[in-house]
């Protein structure tokens, strides 16, 4: 009754495999339009998505750890919410309080010459994270 597999691809100028599939979709569904129902399970229910939104809005700073990012993210932004990931940061601990105080101590009296005179001395130091770093001027 019809043309040939390689015939009708070839006047469609497409492949044998996608004639192929399309005849087969053809048989089974009797259609060949997109299916509903066929794409990725969703992860979470609404119920979820809904419960999700409310601990955001209770607790801002809390973490999606356990959870997928991208997921939770995603779920944000589809409720009008930002999400973001925390910046990494130096821990201040008790030592560090502790040369903070002594340094301001020791500083309080000084006068804005005093400043000047150390701020624009020509040496800078930057502190990282993870490892310190010593400009001069000029170099």
């Amino acid at each position: 009754m019809g043309y040939k597999k390689e015939k009708v691809a070839k006047k469609l100028k497409s492949s044998r495999t996608a004639v192929h599939y399309t005849k087969r979709k053809q048989a089974a569904h009797s259609t060949t339009k997109l299916l509903a129902g066929r794409s990725r399970k969703c992860l979470f229910t609404p119920h979820d998505d809904h419960a999700l939104i409310r601990s955001c809005v209770r607790n801002c700073r809390q973490t999606s750890r356990g959870l997928l990012a991208r997921t939770v993210g995603n779920r944000l932004l589809e409720a009008g919410l930002k999400s973001h990931r925390a910046r990494r940061k130096p821990l201040i601990d008790e030592r560090l309080r502790k040369a903070w105080l002594f340094f301001a101590r020791d500083h309080k009296d000084w006068t804005v010459d005093d400043w000047v005179k150390d701020l624009f001395s020509g040496e800078s130091n930057f502190q990282n994270c993870f490892y310190n770093i010593k400009i001069k001027n000029g170099v």
